[in-house]
């Protein structure tokens, strides 16, 4: 791979590919969507290819690069970037061989899965506790996934060594040939779903998360517990080594003993559509937990499986204005989304929240979520905790401050009011 940067391009970049004597009769505009699409593993088998950045910014072997940078890829070389802000290329690859025009994938061993990752996010080195890996149990909870979960288990055994893997899946999985210490199988709860297209159905499993990780918990026998979907790889320990990063509580909705580390996709204060916007509180990503097993299993324990009504069929509180593109809100409705309805389940052991379903919103819940979310988790950004979710690997997101489809609550807005305690 060649990188070099240019000052002067017009548009169409036909100047720049001119001087460096390609043909710009084969010139293609590809456009990438920060926190949407990503730039992974895909490389051409006899063509060359070069790219020429518009507009945006993306990372590079943990480079950030802008408008006017020049990438040539040699065949076989696979294009690996990420994008950080919007962008627009113009590519163009050689007309010698143009029965090569479809990207070819080959399968992947963990070292090419996470190579691009391991330079985006080498993480602050500094370690906030003395916990030793023997003290640790992974939870790998949900279904097996051919291609990623041995991936998954061997990330844990090269981060985490010493660390107790205990599978948690369902009845008939084959588990052959996997490395786990434990394995759990669960009767599997099923999930209710709606056709989204001919051939796509979406599921809502959120019954299917708290089954796998109740039955996964319950074997836990160490001091110290990883809770993982079974398509989560680590890219390193981080999200062991920054447990007690952010250790301060005031005196309100302290649910654990210690907080919990979590990521931040999939803390959704609100979720943007065309017309209209909907506020959420206590809603707490659930792909992945560390923290002591008491406190996870104060998170999940007990916590009962939700009917169908309250997941598909509630009778909202208030009027609830359902948008025109609000897919999931034309199906179903729900009077909690997942990731709320655990983490109000278990508030509701000791605290009562007055809040009935996503309809009674109010300042007043606001700020009680605000509260109760630092007080118990530690909620760090993808480049700290090392955990990618692999089946969202092309669109893996970096900087969720600029998403246009939510606003999260992001490690840089917790750092913010975590400084006022």
């Amino acid at each position: 791979m060649k990188i070099q940067h240019i000052e002067k391009y017009n548009k169409e970049g036909k100047n720049v590919f001119s001087d460096l004597s390609l043909d710009t009769n084969w010139l293609e505009i590809k456009r990438f969507n920060c926190n949407r699409k990503n730039e992974l593993y895909s490389f051409r088998r006899k063509t060359e290819e070069n790219y020429l950045l518009l507009n945006g910014l993306i990372c590079i072997n943990g480079d950030e690069y802008g408008a006017g940078t020049i990438i040539s890829y040699e065949p076989y070389e696979k294009r690996n970037f990420f994008v950080l802000e919007n962008a627009v290329c113009i590519s163009i690859k050689d007309p010698k061989s143009c029965e090569d025009d479809e990207l070819q994938d080959e399968e992947l061993t963990l070292d090419d899965f996470i190579s691009p990752y391991s330079l985006k996010m080498p993480g602050n080195k500094e370690r906030f506790n003395d916990i030793e890996y023997s003290d640790i149990s992974v939870v790998i909870q949900g279904a097996i996934d051919k291609e990623f979960t041995p991936m998954s288990i061997e990330s844990i055994r090269r981060f985490l060594p010493g660390a107790t893997i205990i599978l948690s899946t369902w009845k008939g999985a084959s588990v052959d040939g996997l490395d786990y210490d434990e394995v759990v199988f669960n009767s599997d709860p099923g999930a209710p779903y709606f056709q989204k297209t001919d051939d796509i159905r979406h599921y809502d499993n959120r019954n299917r998360l708290l089954v796998s990780t109740q039955g996964g918990i319950k074997r836990v026998s160490t001091k110290y517990t990883l809770k993982m979907r079974s398509d989560c790889i680590l890219c390193g320990n981080g999200v062991v080594r920054n447990y007690g990063k952010y250790p301060k509580k005031t005196g309100k909705l302290n649910l654990f003993k210690n907080k919990l580390v979590v990521g931040e996709q999939c803390n959704i204060m609100k979720l943007y559509f065309k017309d209209s916007f909907r506020p959420y509180v206590f809603h707490i990503s659930d792909w992945f937990c560390f923290g002591l097993t008491e406190d996870v299993v104060t998170y999940f324990d007990g916590t009962e499986i939700e009917s169908d009504e309250q997941m598909t069929r509630w009778k909202y509180k208030n009027s609830l204005y359902i948008p025109p593109d609000d897919i999931m809100g034309r199906n179903f409705s729900p009077r909690y989304n997942s990731e709320q309805y655990y983490f109000l389940s278990a508030l509701r052991k000791k605290f009562t929240i007055e809040y009935e379903d996503i309809s009674d919103y109010s300042e007043k819940i606001e700020q009680l979520s605000r509260i109760s979310i630092l007080n118990n988790f530690e909620i760090m950004n993808i480049r700290d905790h090392q955990i990618i979710n692999a089946k969202k690997q092309n669109k893996q997101a970096w900087n969720l401050e600029v998403s246009k489809e939510a606003e999260f609550f992001t490690n840089s807005k917790y750092e913010e009011i975590y400084k006022g305690i």
